[in-house]
């Protein structure tokens, strides 16, 4: 609905609705890095990243720098990348569909694989 009715706001509503799609991101963003983060390392006791030390950091696991990134690639999926990928993904035969998706789900489940058994860790893991 916000992608459909984005053509007819009026500018102020737009920037209110574009500021709201942002904090959303950024907070959601925030809380299942945060999440993931805690788990992975009391349940795995391993760290895929680790932000300590870096602007806004919380507990090494979120900073400032990955909840504004969150908000500003959310706020660019929404108003410019997403109606354009549905629109082409729409003129793709249902075939063709199903062989893209068996690919990328074959692509996921091995990267997830891949990071259980071999995680990146150890120093200068994130930046």
């Amino acid at each position: 609905m916000l992608a459909r009715a984005g053509a007819s706001l009026r500018p102020p509503q737009k920037i209110t609705e574009s500021l709201a799609i942002f904090l959303l991101c950024a907070a959601g963003g925030g809380l299942v890095e945060y999440m993931t983060g805690w788990l992975l390392l009391h349940v795995f006791q391993t760290r895929y990243w680790d932000y300590t030390g870096a602007i806004g950091s919380v507990g090494g696991y979120i900073c400032l720098f990955s909840i504004l990134g969150f908000g500003a690639f959310g706020l660019l999926w929404l108003r410019l990348l997403a109606q354009r990928i549905i629109r082409l993904w729409e003129r793709i035969s249902f075939p063709v569909q199903i062989l893209l998706t068996g690919v990328l789900d074959t692509a996921f489940l091995t990267d997830v694989i891949f990071s259980i058994l071999l995680p990146n860790t150890g120093k200068n893991i994130t930046f």
